[in-house]
């Protein structure tokens, strides 16, 4: 359905593209603008993104990344699968003939949640992408909505299409021991926990999961296992940021979620 007030306000922004706001999310046009600033900050200083960067964005959602970085992505280029396919008809429909160096597919995934009806499985999926092209892969809030057997299988595609000595930057809910006692506690995020006070209600073989009626709704990681599978493909975790989804202080980045940023190793 049209919604003119929005049209009007997105207007006001003008040659800024910005998607209706039955596919931003953000009510509010200047959070949405905002958090893809915070994202594209992110992106330069732990993954030292510049105008020739080849970015391969995972889940680009409502487009607050894409957004932020039509005006710095110059001589590099950009690439993302959604499963949602009205958010890449609007970016692509949008963008596609002015931006050359963007490109989007829709990649119709099962999830229980956010794509029941999908085709195809996660745990198999082949990126459409050739080996060693990407300076940079990107996953915001994409692991907190997967099972570890698509996060192994996902890491290892990463590895594949991630150029050797190039940067992953992904986001999660690591649970250790700090952030399992502080949501014991009843101290995560208003958020994120539903109907009760934690977030990590069910506990699995290598993760744990808010609900149980859809698991891969929200799902937080073994930072053991989660470890292991990095190194057993072939990646140095340089940094992990702990964010504050479980009760922590605040960051300096102020972010939510955990940040694993690691490298491909050349050999």
């Amino acid at each position: 359905m049209f919604n003119l007030p929005d049209f009007i306000q997105r207007l006001k922004y003008y040659p800024v593209i910005i998607p209706p706001r039955r596919l931003r999310r953000s009510k509010l046009i200047r959070d949405f603008l905002e958090d893809g600033q915070i994202q594209l900050q992110r992106l330069v200083k732990y993954a030292n993104l510049n105008s020739k960067s080849n970015i391969l964005d995972i889940g680009c959602g409502g487009g607050k990344l894409i957004s932020a970085l039509l005006p710095v992505i110059k001589e590099g280029t950009y690439s993302t699968f959604e499963v949602n396919k009205e958010y890449i008809e609007f970016w692509s429909n949008s963008i596609a003939k002015k931006y050359h160096n963007f490109t989007f597919n829709h990649a119709d995934l099962w999830h229980s949640y956010y794509n029941p009806t999908g085709k195809h499985k996660t745990a198999e999926y082949i990126f459409p992408y050739y080996n060693n092209v990407f300076d940079i892969v990107y996953l915001n809030s994409i692991f907190t909505h997967l099972l570890p057997s698509e996060i192994s299988h996902y890491l290892s595609e990463i590895k594949r299409v991630l150029k050797p000595g190039a940067i992953v930057l992904a986001t999660y809910f690591i649970v250790n021991n700090e952030s399992l006692l502080l949501d014991n506690q009843g101290l995560s995020s208003k958020t994120l926990v539903k109907q009760g006070r934690k977030l990590l209600n069910y506990r699995y073989d290598n993760y744990w999961a808010r609900d149980t009626d859809a698991n891969e709704r929200l799902i937080g990681v073994d930072e053991e296992w989660l470890k292991k599978i990095y190194g057993q493909n072939n990646y140095e975790i340089t940094n992990i940021v702990y964010g504050s989804w479980c009760g922590r202080e605040e960051n300096a980045d102020k972010t939510l979620q955990d940040i694993v940023v690691s490298r491909k190793n050349y050999k």
